[in-house]
């Protein structure tokens, strides 16, 4: 069988590690595009009989084409950036967008989300972990739609909310508003009560949207930006946060994050988003929302 070599310009070496995984067998993703050590022991890697020093200081090109010639099999380049990267693989039948899940800040802002690493202190942190052990946990509910009251609808969202104290959540609220003043429009002037969320294995929230504008609402027309935080560094499989958005005139493609310790993630109230089934363990996360003055104080 003929083998083929693909270089692609991704930029990130752990993002690339990923994406050697994913494609696997025959066809190899180099992250030619990133001169870090990492990248170049994944390019080693993947060469197999090449020597290294023939792949440093080479173009992307010359090394498809080695690569090619290496392995008896045609050279294909993708010259791209990660967004493009991904519909490229998506488009080949390589792998599914979900299997790419590092969060890239950078990507996230082209995408008009933003990621915040250590958006909450340490402090914090533990402050919420010791409140997990011995808070209240109770049904998370929604407005369904076209409802202007609160329902447990399990079958749309599973898991749990911990109850915190009033003077906490004020407090947390008042620390994620500072924490995220720069991407703040003139508009927000407050931050929701956050609430705190347990996701256990086989839990979930189906794609919805935080903002519902209209007026029936108050609190769903004021919410302008969603705040999302990792808690907790314990691992656990599945639980995605998915949102589903575009890039430039692009077609939508749903972006996963896998939230990690302190990592805060924020994006506008009214893009569609969701969180997959926890598979095992359990996922902790902080949610709050941006805000502007409710209606009823305009």
């Amino acid at each position: 069988m003929r083998r083929e070599a693909y270089v692609v310009m991704a930029g990130d070496a752990r993002l690339s590690g990923e994406l050697l995984e994913v494609v696997g067998g025959s066809q190899k993703v180099l992250a030619a595009g990133d001169r870090t050590p990492a990248a170049w022991q994944v390019l080693e890697g993947a060469a197999g009989e090449m020597a290294a020093a023939a792949l440093r200081g080479r173009s992307p090109n010359e090394i498809a084409h080695d690569l090619a010639a290496a392995t008896g099999g045609d050279a294909r380049m993708i010259e791209a950036d990660t967004v493009a990267l991904l519909d490229a693989l998506r488009a080949a039948g390589w792998a599914r967008p979900e299997t790419i899940r590092h969060p890239d800040a950078e990507l996230g802002r082209r995408l008009g989300v933003e990621i915040l690493d250590g958006l909450i202190s340490s402090e914090v942190e533990r402050r919420l972990l010791a409140v997990v052990g011995s808070g209240t946990h109770a049904p998370a509910t929604l407005y369904p739609s076209g409802s202007s009251s609160q329902e447990v609808r399990p079958e749309r969202r599973r898991t749990k909310k911990i109850d915190l104290e009033p003077s906490l959540r004020d407090e947390l609220a008042d620390i994620v508003f500072d924490a995220t003043s720069a991407l703040h429009t003139p508009e927000i002037t407050w931050a929701e009560r956050p609430q705190l969320l347990c996701y256990e294995t086989g839990d979930y929230f189906l794609l919805h949207r935080d903002r519902r504008p209209g007026g029936d609402v108050p609190v769903l027309e004021a919410r302008r930006l969603a705040v999302v935080v990792g808690i907790g560094s314990a691992p656990y499989g599945g639980g995605d946060l998915v949102i589903r958005t575009q890039l430039d005139e692009t077609p939508e493609l749903d972006w996963p994050i896998h939230l990690s310790s302190r990592l805060g993630v924020v994006f506008d109230a009214e893009k569609q988003h969701q969180v997959r089934p926890v598979t095992e363990g359990s996922r902790l996360t902080l949610v709050t929302w941006l805000c502007a003055p409710l209606v009823s104080e305009s």
